[in-house]
């Protein structure tokens, strides 16, 4: 058995905890979960799963919280899952890895569904702490330490971005992220992910703003800087900003040459000038548009970068060839990119 506890806080989460709970029982030495105020079955599942059950008064602060449950836990190394969260790998970690201080990143794929359709993202977050360190933040908060990150060995399942729980979260993280802007307004992690809050319930107008203040204060290339110019795009794209957006395009196109998720953006962006410029559609947008998909199948899939959103390098721009040599009648091209749009 590792010297590994698993530190969980959670609130009415009776839907997903024991799915969670039992996923990592077999990979830890004990179950420590602090709860925050649940009115269900909660605490009684924790219980019956086994873990140490403790209780915090929700303060609006997520890094509060978890310092609490890292403080209550006692322990040398922590794995820190959320209720929505599973593993669906073997987590063998030996002895003498654990004999040095470092920070785990484990890879999570995101489940969550765009324009109806179910898509996955992944993302390498830090969840393995030794014990001296704690969290930072209102709200997506952070550890903070100056120790060695590594990757490990472990897969974890994440399904907290559906409709309904969006829907129930709705408005949290905002007003959590703005309290924590009026602290640090120049912030770019802060303003990005209030920009993400906006996107996924539906503002793209100030979601695209906030990606811009966000971008114009970051001085490195962060983890999610990449990500960001993504989002920035698609926002930008549906918002129909379409000349910031072949501006921006023309920025990274040389900066980002190995990312199919660039390159997937891309094309969206120049399909979206060719619709609104139908005089040079054919001529110069439309092609754009196809060598953006095209580069993206010679890419490939990425599946250990930060963000990837699966398909992208594959069947998703596949699927947009497809569509795009049968509205041109190339029944040929359109034949092969159907059949590849399939390949998953």
């Amino acid at each position: 058995m590792s010297d590994i506890t698993l530190v969980m806080i959670a609130k009415n989460e009776e839907h997903c905890i024991q799915r969670c709970l039992l996923s990592v029982k077999p990979f830890v030495k004990k179950l420590v979960v602090v709860d925050t105020g649940s009115s269900d079955a909660t605490v009684r599942l924790c219980e019956e799963a086994g873990a140490e059950v403790h209780h915090f008064e929700w303060c609006h602060d997520f890094s509060a919280a978890r310092n609490f449950a890292l403080d209550v836990a006692d322990s040398n190394w922590n794995l820190m899952l959320d209720a929505d969260e599973w593993i669906t790998s073997d987590f063998l970690i030996e002895k003498k890895e654990l004999e040095v201080p470092f920070i785990g990143l484990i890879k999570i794929i995101n489940h969550h569904e765009t324009s109806g359709l179910p898509q996955t993202r992944m993302s390498w977050l830090p969840r393995l702490l030794p014990r001296a360190v704690r969290y930072q933040g209102l709200v997506h908060e952070q550890p903070v330490s100056d120790l060695p990150r590594k990757r490990l060995n472990l897969l974890v399942q994440h399904d907290g971005y559906s409709k309904a729980n969006n829907a129930s979260k709705k408005g949290r993280n905002k007003r959590l992220l703005l309290k924590a802007l009026e602290k640090t307004p120049l912030d770019p992690y802060i303003l990005y992910q209030l920009g993400v809050d906006e996107e996924i319930y539906g503002d793209l107008s100030i979601a695209a703003d906030l990606y811009e203040r966000a971008h114009e204060l970051i001085d490195k290339d962060y983890a999610y800087k990449q990500v960001l110019v993504v989002r920035w795009l698609h926002c930008l794209t549906q918002t129909q900003r379409t000349e910031q957006a072949v501006s921006l395009v023309e920025r990274y196109k040389d900066v980002y040459p190995s990312s199919p998720d660039f390159f997937f953006a891309a094309g969206n962006v120049f399909l979206d000038h060719a619709m609104h410029d139908p005089g040079a559609a054919m001529s110069h947008w439309l092609p754009l548009a196809v060598k953006s998909w095209e580069q993206c199948l010679v890419i490939g899939e990425m599946p250990e970068r930060e963000g990837v959103v699966r398909g992208r390098g594959s069947f998703l721009a596949a699927k947009n060839l497809y569509a795009v040599y049968s509205t041109l009648g190339n029944m040929e091209k359109s034949a092969y990119y159907l059949h590849l749009s399939t390949l998953r």
